[in-house]
Order: structure tokens, then C-alpha cells, then sequence
């Protein structure tokens, strides 16, 4: 019986020790990551330029929304498209949410994971009515600019049959956009 105790006591002891020597080594060789970089890691990256237009919005890889990590990073009510980039100080993502269309939105954080900017595109009216019809285009670019551009299109049309009389005006209004040094989207 004191035999059995000892050889116990010796499988114990050897253990213990092999536990603490692995974690000192797991100390000093390894940089921990946080949640908010294993989450980024998770992410399909997104090739640019990247377009979208009223009727060609956004590829959603497959994504899976159950893992503990995107459940906590995800942007509550979004659908995520990619990563757009990772610098030194900020991660820039593309997401969508839903309306009438899909609404794309770049999203910036730094890496910790805190929002720092935020910016809503294509949020006008992509389709026809009577007398307009509208169009929308998104373009983000490799050097890390946004250009957004609407056009509108009033036109002139028989109230009998509804066909297109004439097109009486255009609208083109782009604006182009970028992230500042605090993280932030802003018009140029």
C-alpha cells in the first residue's frame, strides 16, 4: 500500500511540474493576441477595388455566425462581407445591413476592437418610380479612398401608356471620402 502511495505521489509531483515548466516557456515565447485580432483573423479579406451598384450589392462569403468570437465582434444587425485591411492602427471592415436594398457600411476600428468611424454608402433610392428613376455606385479603392456616386434621372413620361416621353433632368452627385488619422470616415 505505501508503495502505491508513493508512485502517487511521484505522478503528482511530475505533473506539477511539467505544467510549470511549460507555462514559463509559453511566457516569454509567445505575443498574446487579443480577441478583437483572432476575430479579424477569421475574416475573408476583400480584393480591391472592390464596386457595388444597385443591382450587384455584395458577395457574403460564408461566414460562421455561431463562433464565439464574430458573435462578439460582429456589428449588431450586419452581415459581414470582409476585411478591407488591417494597418498598424486600424482595421477597416465592410459589412452590409438590411433595407429596401443591402446598405454597405466601412466600419473602422483600432485593435482593440472600438469603433472610431463609421460610414453608411448607397443609402438613396436604387430603382424607378413615376417620372424617376434613380442609380447608386460605391467604389472603394486600393489606397484606401471611397467614392460614392448617385444619379438621378427625372424624366418625362405619358400618363396614358406610361412609356418615356423625354428625359427632362440629370443628377450626378459623387463624393469621395477617407479615414483621417483618429480612425474616422470623412468627406474630402
Amino acid at each position: 500500500m505505501t508503495r502505491i502511495f508513493i508512485l502517487i505521489l511521484l505522478g503528482l509531483a511530475c505533473c506539477t511540474s511539467d505544467k510549470k515548466q511549460n507555462a514559463e516557456i509559453g511566457q516569454g515565447n509567445s505575443i498574446p493576441e487579443n480577441d478583437f485580432i483572432k476575430f479579424i483573423s477569421l475574416l475573408p479579406i476583400i480584393k480591391l477595388p472592390y464596386e457595388i451598384n444597385c443591382e450587384k450589392c455584395c458577395d457574403h462569403p460564408k461566414m460562421d455566425y455561431e463562433n464565439p468570437l464574430i458573435q462578439k465582434f460582429r456589428p449588431e444587425g450586419s452581415a459581414i462581407v470582409g476585411l478591407v485591411k488591417k494597418t498598424d492602427d486600424k482595421v477597416i471592415l465592410l459589412v452590409t445591413y438590411p433595407a429596401d436594398v443591402l446598405v454597405p457600411s466601412i466600419e473602422v476600428y483600432d485593435l482593440e476592437g472600438k469603433l472610431t468611424g463609421k460610414m453608411d454608402f448607397m443609402t438613396g433610392y436604387c430603382g424607378g418610380d413615376f417620372e424617376y428613376y434613380g442609380r447608386q455606385f460605391f467604389r472603394i479603392t486600393p489606397d484606401l479612398s471611397f467614392s460614392s456616386i448617385d444619379t438621378s434621372y427625372y424624366l418625362k413620361m405619358d400618363t396614358i401608356d406610361y412609356h418615356v416621353i423625354d428625359t427632362s433632368k440629370i443628377e450626378i452627385t459623387r463624393k469621395d471620402f477617407s479615414i483621417n488619422e483618429k480612425g474616422e470616415v470623412v468627406e474630402n
